[in-house]
Formats: C-alpha cells, structure tokens, sequence
C-alpha cells in the first residue's frame, strides 16, 4: 500500500463487492437455481415438452406457470436468506434440495440416464441440478442452523409442496408428447419445426 492510500480507499465498502465464501451458500443457490433452468429450457428446446407452437394447452401452460411460480419463489428465498432471515435460509435449502437434488437431479438421471436425447447438454444440467442442488442445500442448512431466530414454516412447506404439481404435470405432459414403452419413456428426437397433428 503507497503512503498515500487510506486503508478505507484501499478495501471495498460495499456489501456486494464483499461477497467471498461466507456468502458460499448464496452462489451455490444460485448455481442450483440456473442449473435448474436450463434444465428446462433444454427440455424444452429437444421437444420433450411436445413441438413448440404459438398456443398453449392446458397442462402445458399448467407446467409453465407452475414451474415459473417455483423458480419466482426460489429467488425470492435467496434474496430473503441475503437479507439473514432464517425462514428464507430453510426455504432455500427445501428448494434446492426438492427442485435441484431431486427434481432435476436424481430424477430426470433416473428417467433419462446418459446419454440422454440431449446430449450433451442435458446430461450437464441433470448433474449440475444433482451437484450444485445438494451443495446449495447443505450450505443453506449450515446457515439455518447459525442464524438465530424462528423459522416460520409457511415458505419451505411451499417449496416443498410445490414439487408434487409440478411432478404431476410434468408426467402428464410428457406421456402426452412422448411414447411410453414398457413403463420406460421412449424419446425420439424431432425437428422443432415439426408440427403435432
């Protein structure tokens, strides 16, 4: 440091440009979350969600709206848990562990294994959801259990609770749009620019 740098100039003030490893818990919730999401629009794009059109039937635009109310009030826990609010650390913990660990993770590996239809590219999201969801999850849980206060059970119930709709929906859109062959999803790869008839 030169004679004439202040220490206060010389380290950041703010909160945000402080962001190190006692923060870990916030980047892996956030590395779970995207994991999460391109999961999804992976899906979407190789049509396991049937051929894209410019309308929606009823459980498609079920599983849109479910899936974008799961990833909405996943974020709105990590910016609750930024905040130090305990209910927002377990909420986040109960997603990723639900939606990234499980969901996205274990699941889809056990109904697509490698290589998959997308290959590459969905086999990186099942295991970045498989990876990134369990160390989101142990992280957060390592916060609840440092952060005083009451854990009010409304939010991680919700998350989840939100996983059984969105699990239901998902098997009724994909045995819509995929056949099924002794009890094993059969995926056939088509051009996006096929239309259902």
């Amino acid at each position: 440091m030169s004679p004439h740098t202040t220490p206060a100039a010389a380290a950041p003030t703010t909160k945000a440009a402080r962001l190190t490893g006692r923060e870990a818990w916030l980047w892996l919730g956030l590395l779970a979350l995207m994991s999460c999401l391109a999961h999804l629009l992976v899906d979407l794009r190789i049509g396991i969600y049937g051929n894209t059109s410019p309308t929606l039937k009823g459980w498609d635009g079920s599983l849109a709206g479910l899936n974008a109310l799961a990833i909405g009030m996943w974020a709105f826990t990590l910016s609750l848990a930024a905040s130090g609010d305990r209910t927002g650390f377990a909420a986040a913990a109960v997603f990723a562990l639900v939606h990234g660990t499980l969901g996205n993770g274990l699941i889809s590996l056990f109904i697509a294994p490698p290589p998959s239809l997308g290959f590459p590219y969905q086999d990186v999201t099942h295991f970045g959801s498989l990876i990134f969801g369990t160390l989101a999850a142990l992280a957060a849980w390592k916060q609840v259990r440092r952060t005083p206060g009451r854990v009010r059970p409304l939010m991680p119930l919700f998350a989840l609770l939100v996983m059984v709709p969105i699990g239901y929906v998902t098997g009724k859109v994909r045995t819509e749009h995929l056949p099924v062959e002794r009890g094993v999803v059969s995926y056939q790869a088509r051009s996006p620019l096929e239309v259902d008839s």
